[in-house]
């Protein structure tokens, strides 16, 4: 694995690094590809489409990257996809598999980021101002051998929305104090979307959400999927751990409503926002975790953490 942290002198600058970290020599083997990288100028789109080589260097993980900016409604951001697979005579928004439906939103200012990858994922934080943008591309951990779950792919950001909004909608922006801007693993369904995608077996992205209204015990919704322990907003767990800090990391486990349960993010946790601030660090079992709020929230169940090492 992989980490690198440092500051972009804009959003666009941030997917430069973020190619130049993936394909570089910090992942040694790991390295992933770059099948597609474009640049345009002020106003127009830069592109990225990625091919990750998973751990053994024997898979191929894609996922991809495009950005879009309106001046007027001051947002500057990503919007980012998975594949199946990789045509280089299609658009990006016509790729094999294609989900592009989840979002981060940045601006054109400098930005502190935090990169951590191996040849399975990437996870990205970035901080817009005093908000915390969170990314994932690539592989969970599965609860399943790769013959049985052989593409577990999720798709995770900060923002999404049923029907995108017009391209001048201010609820674009970062600032947006909606259930549009939420980060993956704690986030809400928002209209059809979730801000956490999952591949299945069938090839459908499933909708993955914290929804606090389902019952505590209960992994699942009986009318899409869930993301445990931040259903019901980790009431039980929260009141069990007392008042003062504690260095608690707690798998976060993805589940369907078949039901199924698919596994869990690889470096991402947990943990009760009680006593701590986003950029903490936690230090459990020897590793250094990253402490992360839900983009502008800050109560105690809207915390998550990230593995450095």
């Amino acid at each position: 694995m992989a980490v690198e942290i440092g500051t972009a002198t804009n959003y666009k600058d941030l997917l430069l690094k973020l190619k130049t970290f993936l394909t570089g020599a910090a992942l040694g083997t790991q390295a992933w590809t770059a099948l597609r990288y474009t640049t345009g100028a002020a106003g127009a789109a830069d592109e990225l489409i990625l091919r990750a080589p998973g751990n053994g260097g024997t898979d191929q993980i894609f996922s991809g990257i495009t950005t879009f900016e309106n001046v007027t409604a001051d947002y500057y951001n990503w919007r980012i996809a998975g594949f199946s697979g990789f045509d280089a005579a299609l658009t990006f928004g016509a790729e094999p598999g294609v989900m592009k439906d989840v979002f981060v939103p940045l601006w054109n200012s400098p930005i502190s980021y935090w990169f951590i990858a191996n040849g399975r994922r990437c996870i990205m934080i970035a901080k817009v101002s005093t908000v915390y943008c969170m990314m994932y591309l690539g592989f969970i951990n599965q609860y399943a051998s790769p013959s049985q779950f052989p593409y577990p792919l999720f798709i995770g950001g900060a923002q999404s929305h049923g029907a995108e909004p017009s391209l001048t909608d201010p609820l674009w922006r970062w600032s947006n104090p909606g259930n549009q801007n939420h980060n993956f693993p704690m986030g809400n369904l928002n209209g059809n979307f979730s801000q956490a995608r999952l591949r299945t077996n069938n090839g459908v992205w499933k909708n993955l959400y914290a929804s606090t209204s389902l019952n505590q015990g209960n992994y699942i919704d009986a009318a899409d999927s869930g993301i445990w322990p931040y259903q019901s907003g980790m009431s039980n767990i929260q009141q069990n751990l007392g008042a003062a800090a504690q260095s608690v990391v707690i798998p976060i486990i993805l589940s369907g409503s078949e039901p199924e349960i698919y596994g869990e993010f690889d470096g991402i946790a947990a943990t009760s926002g009680q006593g701590i601030a986003s950029e903490d660090i936690l230090t459990v079992g020897g590793d250094s975790w990253l402490v992360v709020q839900d983009v502008f929230r800050t109560t105690r169940d809207r915390y998550c953490c990230v593995r450095l090492v």
